[in-house]
């Protein structure tokens, strides 16, 4: 049986860090996203069947449309960091 050794070179450890990071930036992209979309369908629910005041409803979707808007930012921001890291 052979013997491998991996040399881990400054290059490779900052690239592993950048990996990384990415796959934690875009975990919690998904995670806010899948909140949001729970919350997002209670609130349909919940409308759909009268219960609570229509405008807290509307004020309940504005601030979920924000925070869709900043979730596309952060995902955005990746890409530019994928695109970066990969060019």
């Amino acid at each position: 049986m052979s013997n491998v050794n991996l040399v881990v070179t400054p290059r490779a450890r900052v690239t592993a860090e950048r990996v990384k990071d990415i796959l934690q930036r875009i975990g919690n992209i998904n995670e806010r996203l899948g909140f949001l979309c729970t919350g997002m369908e209670l609130a349909l629910e919940r409308l759909g069947r009268g219960v609570g005041d229509a405008s807290d409803q509307v004020d309940y979707f504005s601030d979920v449309a924000l925070e869709f808007e900043i979730a596309a930012h952060d995902l955005d921001g990746v890409v530019r960091l994928v695109n970066k890291f990969t060019s």
